[in-house]
Formats: C-alpha cells, structure tokens, sequence
C-alpha cells in the first residue's frame, strides 16, 4: 500500500522499501522521477509505534530539505471513522505541507474514502 500513496507523484514511482517497523528501527522509500530517472531516498527511524493512535518517526530527504526532521501522526476516532493529524518539526512547512496534503488526498483514494472537502 505504501508504494500507492506514500511519497509518489504522477511523476515518480516508488520502486525500492525497505523498513523494520519496531521502535528504532529503519525505513528506506526510494523513489524514482519518471523523467530523468533521478532516484530519491526518503530514510529515517521509527520513534514510537503505539497501535492503532500513534506513529512517529525521523524522516531525511536530502533531495527536498537539509539535515531530519521528526513527524508525528495521532490517529483518533471520531464520528466518520478517523481524524489524522500530522505534525511535523525541524523544516519549514512551507517546503513539505503541500506534499502532505497531496499524499494523504492520495491515501483517501487509495482507502476509497470520500473527499473531506465534500
């Protein structure tokens, strides 16, 4: 599923993941641009794991934005299924929200889940 919705464009494909999902473990997504064929490693360690209301994680992409940041995701229920909040540190948003927003537009169509703007 990661490689549906997780930091590929209608310009990349995700073609490499490498990930030990336990707290401290690794992630690799190595993405490629279709035009060019640069490849883009987005890498990092997983922070807390507490299933199913919280994922963190140190996140690098050299490619994007200089040295790591940290994300959180909380996932709490509410009366439609689930609210995600994303909060992330140690970049500007400026340089990463809108990749955000379009991945989990992309995560909605890929659940199959109604546009939240409708």
């Amino acid at each position: 599923m990661i490689r549906q919705w997780l930091f590929a464009g209608p310009t990349s494909e995700i073609v490499k993941i490498e990930q030990d999902v336990v707290e401290g473990g690794k992630f690799s997504i190595l993405e490629r641009e279709k035009k060019g064929n640069k490849m883009i490693d987005h890498f990092g360690n997983y922070i807390d794991i507490i299933s199913p209301t919280r994922l963190s994680f140190t996140l690098s992409v050299p490619e994007h934005f200089p040295g790591e940041t940290v994300v959180v995701i909380t996932i709490e229920p509410n009366y439609d299924g689930s609210l995600l909040t994303l909060r992330q540190t140690g970049v500007d948003p400026e340089v990463t929200e809108e990749s955000w927003r379009k991945m989990f537009a992309q995560l909605n169509k890929v659940l199959l889940l109604p546009d939240p703007k409708s």
